[in-house]
């Protein structure tokens, strides 16, 4: 996937970094407390890794591409990595995680180790926000496959899991210009002080 993503680096930032995303933000932020640790996982051009610090959080943040973690680094004052959901070694460091339109890249068979590590770098009782593209089916297109939940399968995906308990699920709009039509699955997670 970071194929994609280093190709066309330019043209995603601009499409989404000044995307107003509140909203989103609000439900999540309410389970934390100012000056908490949030990882931002995935985080892209670091759009929302920058809304957090002005916020008061602590943030670190990875992406699995390095053309956007470059750029991140360069408009932050956080050291941000390179790393895949599927190889994060944290143990309980974050307060929070916020995996914004970035899970959906790992494909459903990887899905449940990806989960699994963001539970295990989690503290006890931690946050977890994560959306996905709210279709009944996943797909591909241009060079990127996409994993996609309804809030049913989504509800049974969590109950198999056994990792998290789901405080919030609600449906959006996407926030990009033009882009009305698509709707997303969001999710606020509690972790589960049982493993």
């Amino acid at each position: 996937m970071e194929n994609y993503y280093d190709k066309n680096s330019e043209a995603y930032i601009e499409n989404t970094f000044y995307c107003d995303m509140d909203e989103l933000y609000k439900p999540f932020l309410k389970y934390l407390d100012k000056g908490d640790s949030i990882l931002d996982a995935g985080c892209g051009s670091a759009r929302d890794s920058l809304n957090f610090i002005k916020r008061g959080y602590c943030v670190s943040a990875f992406d699995n591409s390095q053309k956007m973690v470059d750029f991140a680094n360069l408009h932050t004052n956080i050291n941000v990595e390179k790393k895949s959901f599927l190889d994060l070694d944290y143990k309980e460091e974050f307060d929070g995680i916020w995996a914004c339109a970035s899970l959906l890249h790992v494909d459903r068979y990887n899905l449940p180790l990806a989960f699994t590590n963001l539970h295990e770098a989690l503290k006890s009782d931690g946050i977890l926000y994560c959306s996905f593209k709210c279709r009944a089916y996943d797909f591909s297109t241009e060079d990127r496959t996409f994993t996609c939940f309804t809030k049913s399968s989504f509800k049974t995906f969590m109950d198999e899991l056994s990792l998290f308990n789901i405080l919030e699920i609600f449906i959006s709009h996407d926030s990009r210009e033009n882009r009305d039509n698509e709707l997303w699955l969001n999710a606020i997670l509690k972790k589960t002080s049982g493993f």
